[in-house]
């Protein structure tokens, strides 16, 4: 099964015994960068408001699209997931996040194959946001100070 978690929460979600890939721009610390990570450019231009969810979410499918080993590293995720619980990390803790993005992917992937009877909804998430900013998504996620 693929499951996905925050790498805050990495160490409390996780059992000892499943499989993590970390998804996120730099892995471990170590600067390493996922095949499955958006690009700097991709990443820069969410950050900075420069566009919608939507226009990320597309850009980042034809990324993925152009990327062989990013490919091979969803097939071999759900071949994983197939056999036992997969978690992808990343850094946001909640959608919209690229995570949950590549976890579509592998469960229409495990569905093809018989595997999942049908992927976890995210219309509803994506309709609220499709046409948000990242600014203006934290601005709506964010509690109110009390002066």
């Amino acid at each position: 099964m693929i499951r996905e978690t925050d790498t805050f929460a990495k160490k409390k979600a996780i059992p000892q015994g499943d499989t993590v890939v970390d998804v996120s721009r730099s892995r471990d610390n170590k600067g390493e960068v996922s095949p499955l990570a958006p690009s700097r450019k991709l990443q820069d231009d969410w950050n900075q408001g420069r566009i919608v969810w939507k226009d990320y979410v597309e850009r980042y499918y034809q990324e993925l699209k152009e990327n062989k080993e990013a490919n091979s590293l969803i097939e071999e995720i759900a071949d994983l997931a197939a056999q036992g619980d997969v978690w992808l990390v990343g850094m946001e803790r909640e959608y919209p996040c690229h995570r949950f993005l590549v976890k579509q992917i592998v469960e229409r992937i495990l569905v093809g194959r018989g595997v999942l009877g049908k992927p976890e909804d995210y219309s509803e998430c994506y309709e609220r946001y499709k046409n948000l900013t990242r600014p203006e998504i934290k601005a709506l996620t964010e509690p109110i100070q009390s002066p």
